[in-house]
């Protein structure tokens, strides 16, 4: 938005700029969120993203409870080739021992170059060293 709004104050038609430059805008229909934690929260994000067309990945402790909301439902063990597959990844998990620090420094290098974080839950989920070298580096998951 903030590139629109700076070539429409200079009344240039930019479109095909503003879709080469970085961060990218995308298009939500069709893309791939990966949603960490369908609790309440998490079944309202899959919900309102399935409604927008997006692929919703959801990951639980107990992939057999349901979708709830989500087009496919994995357990924790295929975390990584979920993301991989990401456009966007989304956590919504309660904080324990298995999510803390569930996004760390391999799980960013294997985001895609464009792919985008949402962090809704808390923030002991993402290992914040890992995020800073990550945004420093400017290179994968340096989006979030």
């Amino acid at each position: 938005m903030p590139s629109a709004v700076r070539y429409q104050d200079r009344r240039k038609w930019a479109m095909e700029t503003m879709w080469n430059e970085r961060p990218r805008p995308r298009e939500l229909r069709g893309s791939t969120m990966v949603l960490v934690g369908l609790g309440s929260i998490g079944a309202e994000i899959a919900s309102m993203s399935s409604a927008l067309k997006m692929h919703v990945i959801g990951i639980r402790e107990h992939p057999e409870r349901g979708p709830e909301g989500a087009q496919e439902v994995v357990g924790y063990d295929s975390l990584d080739a979920a993301i991989a597959r990401a456009d966007f990844v989304v956590l919504a998990a309660p904080e324990t021992a298995r999510t803390r620090k569930l996004i760390n420094e391999r799980r960013l290098n294997s985001f895609k170059p464009d792919a985008y974080l949402v962090n809704v839950a808390r923030g002991a989920l993402v290992d914040e060293v890992a995020l800073v070298a990550a945004l420093r580096k400017n290179t994968r998951g340096s989006r979030s």
